[in-house]
């Protein structure tokens, strides 16, 4: 929860519920939802008007995310891949159900795996499988453990069994049994606001910030710029934000 402070000095504090956190010069927003009327983040931060209207033009999308412990390397020869369901959505759906892409997490600078470490796989959905599988009868009123475990469950049975398609389709021996290697671990996670939906995209594709000098106040994020809802957008609205803010205190 952020609190606007009527000093110079200091112009914000940071709380978490009532314990003071620490008081700081500038505040940096990065999630666009904390200007909703429901959140309390910013009921106190008195911010600009400009940037509580965000919600008025911007929409979230929902999305299931898994990650899978392997003790062993799975045999697949990449490690990502996007499933491309405007191809042929019936035979995606059918073939690969809820996933939208999956990478070896394991792959990524500095988090390489030893001999004794798992190798681990992060699952994402397509927008439209989430949106399904959150509006399952059996979820309706259902705990967030329970959701995120229902997650879990359907997006590891998915992944796992769309194994052999896609080492098929890499060219691997179909005489040859593909072995699976043993799941240690697996986690699943709701993610409410995935992705920004635009209702006016125009409003925000030409600047990649947006910076208020007099209340020190900069809001950055995916949904800013030329590459929105992308990582490349978000990096680049916060680089954006960072070069605004060290110019208005001439740095």
């Amino acid at each position: 929860r952020v609190v606007a402070v009527h000093s110079e000095e200091s112009p914000w504090q940071l709380y978490h519920k009532d314990e003071l956190l620490g008081s700081y010069d500038w505040l940096v927003v990065t999630d666009r939802n904390s200007a909703q009327e429901l959140r309390p983040d910013l009921a106190d931060a008195n911010i600009n008007m400009e940037f509580k209207q965000v919600n008025e033009h911007v929409e979230s999308v929902k999305s299931c995310t898994t990650m899978i412990a392997f003790d062993e390397p799975l045999p697949l020869p990449f490690d990502g891949l996007t499933f491309d369901y405007n191809s042929n959505k019936a035979v995606m759906r059918e073939e690969f159900k809820s996933l939208g892409w999956a990478a070896r997490d394991s792959s990524k600078p500095g988090r390489g795996r030893n001999n004794e470490s798992p190798e681990c796989w992060v699952l994402q959905s397509n927008p439209e499988e989430a949106l399904r599988l959150l509006e399952l009868d059996e979820l309706q009123g259902a705990t967030l453990p329970q959701i995120r475990e229902k997650i879990r469950e359907q997006m590891v049975n998915d992944f796992i069994d769309c194994i052999p398609t896609l080492m098929a389709k890499s060219g691997w021996d179909d005489s040859k049994q593909v072995s699976t290697p043993k799941i240690v671990d697996s986690m699943g996670h709701r993610w409410g606001a995935a992705f920004p939906s635009f209702i006016k995209q125009e409003l925000f594709k030409e600047m990649e910030c947006q910076v208020f000098p007099e209340q020190q106040f900069v809001a950055c994020g995916d949904y800013f710029g030329t590459y929105a809802a992308r990582v490349e957008g978000a990096f680049l609205s916060g680089r954006a934000a960072a070069k605004e803010v060290l110019k208005c205190v001439g740095r």
